[in-house]
């Protein structure tokens, strides 16, 4: 079980090393999201984020490997904004709880989020596809724009990141 949170982690490190070389700056509150994923995915060039694997994925809970068939459903791929746009969320939220701010207390939907700090629709769909060319099913891509709820198997999860990635030996 913990394979697959591992395999889940490298996964959505992958897809965020993916586009976050290519965010553009946000330009303020109010926006629509530019499209970031400029160029064609390129699946030579992969990078490993570290901190991205939850504590108790570790050796001394390690189960070994899961048939490929195992099925890894709603696998979350938690997507990064750039600091511009974060910055903006940050302000917005602040805003939101100033007395006297022409926003103070005016809350938006989750709809609305996702239009002003969420991946642009492009990004969204480049990501999908990309996952879909994996053989994922994206279950659904949540309204703020930050969220990919997609499920396969463990076979489908290791082939997407590869399986070259370099483990550390085991302590015994």
């Amino acid at each position: 079980m913990f394979r697959k949170v591992r395999f889940a982690s490298r996964f959505v490190a992958l897809s965020l090393a993916l586009i976050s070389p290519h965010y553009a700056h946000a330009q303020g509150v109010g926006l629509h999201a530019r499209p970031l994923v400029t160029q064609q995915i390129d699946e030579s060039k992969r990078v490993s984020l570290r901190g991205n694997t939850r504590p108790e994925a570790n050796f001394r809970h390690d189960r070994g490997s899961v048939a490929d068939n195992f099925p890894t459903e709603h696998l979350l791929l938690q997507l990064k904004r750039p600091p511009e746009q974060e910055q903006a969320l940050q302000q917005f939220v602040t805003d939101l709880h100033t007395p006297g701010s022409p926003t103070f207390h005016k809350w938006i939907t989750a709809q609305q989020f996702g239009e002003r700090f969420g991946v642009a629709q492009s990004d969204l769909d480049t990501i999908s596809s990309w996952l879909i060319s994996h053989g994922f099913k994206v279950n659904i891509i949540y309204p703020s724009g930050m969220l990919i709820d997609f499920s396969g198997t463990a076979g489908q999860v290791r082939k997407a990141i590869s399986n070259r990635i370099a483990q550390p030996r085991r302590k015994r």
